[in-house]
């Protein structure tokens, strides 16, 4: 541990203020085109596990001009009220400004980064969407190497806690959901994944943030999703917090593919394989960029056909 000076561990366990949401429970966007899924407890995914791994990386500590630079909870959140679906997108305009920092200070550990940038992009919460991956689907933020062609380390979406928290289903060790609502959230997550070639991807809320790994199957338009709530109002040195948790979503995101392991059987005797790390390509139409990934010859299991991405537009 440090001895005393500000740490990675220390800016990324912040207190950050509580959320007011004024919004009531509300049903989610559905399209029957997006994967179904089997939604467990992520497993492993708790503090210890992180510091077995990292603990030396997040102790280390941070010179003062560059700590200096780093983004401030109370100055970016303070008063933040959510009365508009779109007003979570400022707490994924925080994740993008903190991630930015955070995973840039320790990109040259990774090799899977040598010699690229890091790009955040994040929409913003007073316009309408407009960040895509795939022509059509929207997504609140993206964090992907910059590299020809790109490749999508994490997405985002965000969704006030009206729409899904999940935490208030963690039983025993166990995911215990019983509202289809929360699956509906799964999905559409998963479905934003596909088209971005990655198998991490986070929910966002103004009560937890909800990590995410998804799987396939080799069955039609079947995933299996690793799911993981951390409260928002989690700090201090000694707990997961949401931006330790983003952080670390990050760092697997950047880590080699064997570091994704394979587990279980599908109902058909076949492995279950990882979602592979592909990259995609950025295109331009109607002054708009967005990533087209359909040419990608490496997804195997399955045919974009399935999931319709050719003939019907998701939310």
């Amino acid at each position: 541990m440090s001895d005393g000076s500000t740490t990675l561990r220390t800016i990324l366990t912040q207190k950050k203020p509580p959320i007011t949401c004024n919004l009531n429970v509300a049903a989610n966007t559905k399209s029957q085109y997006w994967p179904d899924i089997q939604a467990s407890l992520w497993h492993g995914f708790d503090l210890n596990s992180l510091n077995n791994k990292y603990a030396d990386m997040l102790d280390e500590p941070v010179q003062e001009e560059t700590v200096a630079t780093s983004p401030r909870a109370s100055q970016m959140l303070t008063g933040l009220i959510i009365d508009q679906t779109k007003d979570v997108r400022y707490l994924l305009g925080w994740n993008k400004a903190l991630m930015g920092f955070a995973v840039n200070l320790v990109k040259s550990k990774f090799s899977h980064a040598d010699g690229f940038t890091i790009i955040h992009v994040c929409t913003d919460a007073n316009e309408a969407a407009a960040l895509r991956v795939g022509e059509r689907f929207h997504v609140d933020h993206l964090i992907a190497l910059d590299k020809i062609p790109s490749q999508a380390l994490v997405v985002g979406l965000g969704k006030s806690s009206a729409i899904i928290s999940l935490k208030k289903f963690v039983c025993n060790g166990q995911l215990v959901l019983s509202n289809k609502r929360h699956y509906w959230v799964l999905r559409q997550l998963a479905n934003v994944c596909k088209a971005a070639r990655t198998p991490y991807g986070y929910i966002q809320t103004d009560t937890e943030l909800i990590v995410c790994r998804f799987r396939t199957k080799l069955e039609p338009n079947l995933y299996s999703v690793n799911a993981m709530p951390v409260p928002w109002s989690s700090h201090g040195p000694k707990v997961l917090t949401t931006d330790l948790a983003l952080w670390w979503l990050c760092t697997k995101a950047l880590s080699p593919p064997d570091d994704i392991p394979t587990e279980g059987t599908a109902a058909s005797g076949s492995r279950m394989t990882p979602i592979p790390e592909n990259s995609f390509q950025p295109q331009e139409t109607n002054d708009r960029v967005y990533y087209d990934v359909s040419t990608n010859a490496d997804w195997q299991n399955y045919s974009f056909d399935d999931l319709g991405l050719a003939e019907h537009p998701g939310p």
